[in-house]
């Protein structure tokens, strides 16, 4: 708009210029006899050669400026002086971004698209296997860890730049822990507060679980990096941490063999003492492990938008 507001004032000037040139300049009026024919024509006003009127054919008008692609009326989309590069990737589901990360919950994927110029929707999962043989107190214990997540959910990107909030459901929770463990004869366990020696003929023995809440959870989450840059950019190292709200988690302990105490040996499977202070004690492992229903999520990953 610029160029075309110089031009104008241009023409306007040497507009100007020439009217005062016209109203100055004599004109000769040839003296001839008085005669009954036509008068004299009148001589036209000398104009400088030197002038060029700006919109000859010489020097044609430029008009308008041609539009850019993504500005309208000469502003950039999103605001003037903004780049349209920076709200590339705004149109719903117009580009995929693919992530690996690893976290708490195990190493897994995420698939990103937009929703709008500040939302995105997001889905991935994460796995884990791991088995652990390790003694405690003495006691052989083999457990195996296995995470397996399934999770929906939508970025919000408040300020528009990396830092997100992030609501999530997860529709499969499939995490768990499963152990066996043996007492060797003459080994003591206590349960609730009470001391059993392990039978050297018939040792305890038994096998114990623990489930990580519901099937399905909400979630929420903080994070830093956008999966599809609206820059433009290709790559991306999104970080997150938040919980996922599972419920109660849920320890059950099973144990066979016999157990001793006071001198007297037998099958704790038909010792209701025994069976009581085990329940007790599943219990209080179940109090102790309450604070899990906010199971923990923290990653960090790697994103490619194509």
């Amino acid at each position: 708009m610029g160029r075309v507001s110089v031009v104008v004032s241009s023409a306007v000037s040497s507009s100007l210029v020439l009217l005062a040139m016209a109203l100055q300049t004599p004109t000769c009026r040839a003296e001839a006899p008085r005669s009954d024919g036509p008068a004299p024509l009148t001589a036209l006003p000398a104009y400088p050669v030197d002038r060029v009127d700006p919109f000859s054919p010489e020097t044609p008008s430029p008009g308008p400026a041609a539009p850019v692609e993504g500005y309208a009326n000469g502003y950039a989309m999103g605001g003037m002086g903004q780049a349209s590069g920076s709200v590339r990737g705004s149109k719903p589901f117009s580009t995929v971004a693919v992530g690996v990360k690893a976290g708490v919950t195990g190493v897994g994927f995420d698939i990103a698209t937009p929703l709008a110029r500040k939302f995105n929707l997001r889905a991935g999962g994460t796995f884990l296997g791991y088995t652990l043989n390790v003694k405690e107190d003495g006691i052989p214990v083999a457990a195996h860890l296995l995470l397996r997540t399934g999770t929906v959910g939508v970025d919000y990107f408040p300020f528009g730049g990396g830092f997100h909030i992030s609501p999530s459901f997860t529709f499969y929770n499939g995490n768990h822990i499963n152990g066996t463990a043996t007492v060797p004869g003459g080994n003591v366990i206590t349960l609730n507060g009470q001391d059993y020696t392990s039978d050297p003929t018939n040792p305890l023995h038994g096998d114990f679980s623990m489930v990580f809440g519901r099937r399905t959870a909400p979630g929420v989450t903080i994070g830093w990096g956008n999966m599809i840059p609206r820059s433009g950019r290709h790559f991306s190292v999104p970080f997150e941490m938040g919980f996922e709200y599972v419920g109660d988690p849920q320890v059950v302990i099973n144990l066979s063999g016999n157990a001793c105490q006071n001198g007297g040996c037998g099958p704790v499977n038909s010792d209701p003492s025994f069976q009581a202070n085990e329940a007790k004690e599943q219990q209080l492992l179940n109090d102790d492990i309450k604070p899990l229903r906010f199971f923990p999520v923290i990653s960090l990953g790697f994103a490619v938008r194509f």
